[in-house]
């Protein structure tokens, strides 16, 4: 038997632009739709920046995942 614990979905972006885009793991990078790759992105943690840079986009990886780390990686 399986059992879903969670399913990440892509949806349509909304008509906000976003300067500043936080990815916590490969499967929301993977959901991450094609026109915010030119956003700064922030990944939390190594395996969600390789997810990122697989797909040829770039980001900055936070030395920590959490809020501190992620100001941090951005200023």
């Amino acid at each position: 038997r399986k059992a879903v614990l969670y399913r990440t979905l892509t949806r349509p972006p909304p008509d906000v632009p976003a300067d500043l885009i936080v990815l916590a793991s490969p499967s929301a990078v993977a959901a991450l739709p094609d026109a915010y790759r030119h956003a700064q992105l922030v990944a939390l943690g190594p395996s969600t920046a390789e997810a990122v840079w697989k797909r040829g986009w770039y980001a900055r990886e936070s030395r920590t995942p959490d809020l501190s780390g992620v100001v941090e990686t951005v200023l």
